[in-house]
């Protein structure tokens, strides 16, 4: 796996460690000398849950530059154990000031990610009301297929669809309307 912004790029090969294999780094220094190591020592892996290793790796992504530090600390939150990912959340909010550049970026990229899943959620909701408005049956499943869908424009055609379907499976490319109504 590959993860790439700006100049940072992390190449992850598939590896089986364990925390005993990974260095507890407690300097971010050393932590910019290896980023994987330092995602590592964070996250899941090994050492999050010690206040110095989270100390020194939010320092780490101070000196950053702010498109790299926002990329790393959400690649090392997203593997973290519970525990590790409480106390990064708790540590960003104590060392690094809301009105840095890395802050703003990180919250404008949450930011974008809610508004998406909101319009895809609104636009969801929207395919359930037509359905029920033009009185067609949604089966759990169906129901739960709409209402976790992410793709927009998924979302919009079958939204367009809703409008003249006369059942549940004119929504859907899936092959299911002729095999159910067969």
């Amino acid at each position: 796996m590959e993860i790439h912004s700006g100049c940072l790029t992390i190449i992850m090969q598939p590896v089986i460690v364990g925390p005993d294999r990974i260095p507890v780094l407690t300097d971010s220094k050393q932590m910019a000398a290896d980023l994987l190591t330092a995602a590592l020592s964070v996250s899941v892996m090994a050492h999050g849950h010690l206040p110095e290793v989270t100390e020194a790796f939010i320092k780490l992504l101070t000196d950053l530059p702010d498109d790299d530090a926002a990329s790393l600390f959400g690649y090392t939150i997203d593997m973290a154990a519970p525990q590790a990912r409480r106390l990064l959340e708790e540590t960003v909010t104590t060392y690094i000031p809301e009105h840095s550049p890395w802050a703003q970026s990180l919250y404008r990229k949450g930011q974008e990610e809610g508004e998406y899943r909101g319009r895809a959620a609104g636009e969801a909701a929207s395919v359930l009301a037509v359905l029920r408005f033009r009185g067609i049956d949604v089966p759990l499943d169906r129901h739960q297929q709409i209402t976790t869908c992410t793709d927009l424009a998924l979302l919009e055609d079958w939204l367009q669809r809703a409008l003249e379907a006369t059942h549940i499976d004119d929504l859907f490319d899936d092959g299911s309307a002729a095999e159910s109504r067969s």
